[in-house]
């Protein structure tokens, strides 16, 4: 299992991944398809997209960047804001895996492109709640996976 490599995906490709693996419909439920491409190919653009692969079939997507605390609560922010280089935070945006060991691998995959995340306060929404989340509870999941 690896993250995409040298793969490029479609955002279409990435649209379905994520319309036909979110069971609950909680991550893009009401979105229309342009819309969720569209939002996909910023993100994409921006290095947000963290895609793990097994073999050629995607496994993992996660969204997610750099932010300012401080504008977390900002509507436009929260979709479509910018990564800030010198954020004080990572905001996860959304996580959508088909198999546990590409969360792991999506977490080392988030390590490397941010050397000193362990600094940064780390955030996610659940039930449209912003939660503070641990770097203890990233380790374990990504220890958990290699076991």
């Amino acid at each position: 299992m690896s993250e995409n490599g040298d793969r490029n995906f479609s955002m279409a490709e990435l649209s379905k991944f994520c319309r036909d693996n979110d069971g609950r419909n909680l991550c893009f439920a009401g979105w229309a398809e342009n819309i969720l491409e569209d939002w996909l190919g910023w993100h994409w653009e921006h290095g947000n997209v963290y895609c793990v692969c097994n073999g050629a079939d995607l496994v993992t997507l996660a969204v997610g960047w750099k932010v300012f605390e401080r504008d977390l609560d900002d509507h436009i922010v929260r979709y479509w804001g910018p990564p800030k280089k010198d954020g004080d935070c990572f905001y996860v945006s959304d996580l959508i895996s088909t198999d546990q060991g590409g969360v792991g691998v999506a977490i080392q995959e988030f390590a490397k492109r941010h050397p000193g995340w362990r600094k940064l306060k780390l955030y996610a929404r659940r039930h449209d709640r912003l939660k503070l989340m641990t770097a203890g509870l990233l380790e374990r999941l990504c220890k958990s996976q290699a076991e």
